[in-house]
């Protein structure tokens, strides 16, 4: 028969500032995020700065954390531990860290400017777009061939 330990330590409570080791908090805490302002800071030295989406978290010791062309592909693997911080008008920051680097998440509204606004582009182009979008190089392709434009080739799609 096995008695409870007197020393069992309870779960942590952190509520809005603290320091999560466990990936599995981790992965709870991001994963809920969409679009992110983050700023990348190595050596105290900040490296880059931006918006991107986060198209995925996931804790995967083979595979690397990518951020390319307002896209984040967050993989939790590649840091020690979260701290939760508090930034301007109590905004929380979600700051990954290992050794020196920080990579510093803020959750943003999605952007609306024309520069980023392809960071929706992955999530709303959907069944409906890829219809419309076939219909159209359907009708145009048919409209050739009523027009006898023998230049179209029937194998390019």
């Amino acid at each position: 028969m096995t008695h409870p330990s007197p020393f069992r330590v309870p779960a942590p409570c952190i509520i809005n500032v603290g320091t999560i080791v466990h990936k599995h908090d981790m992965l709870r805490l991001l994963s809920r995020l969409n679009h992110v302002s983050y700023t990348h800071v190595c050596h105290g030295e900040n490296r880059s700065q931006g918006v991107a989406a986060l198209v995925e978290v996931i804790n995967d010791p083979q595979q690397a954390t990518l951020l390319a062309d307002h896209l984040l592909h967050l993989n939790l693997s590649s840091f020690d531990y979260l701290e939760l911080r508090q930034g301007d008008a109590n905004q929380t920051q979600f700051v990954l860290v290992r050794g020196d680097e920080e990579l510093c998440l803020e959750s943003i509204e999605p952007p609306l400017e024309d520069g980023i606004a392809a960071l929706d582009h992955h999530q709303t182009f959907g069944d409906s777009s890829l219809e419309f979008a076939l219909a159209h190089i359907i009708a145009a392709k048919l409209d050739a061939h009523l027009d006898g434009n023998s230049d179209i080739d029937d194998t390019t799609w």
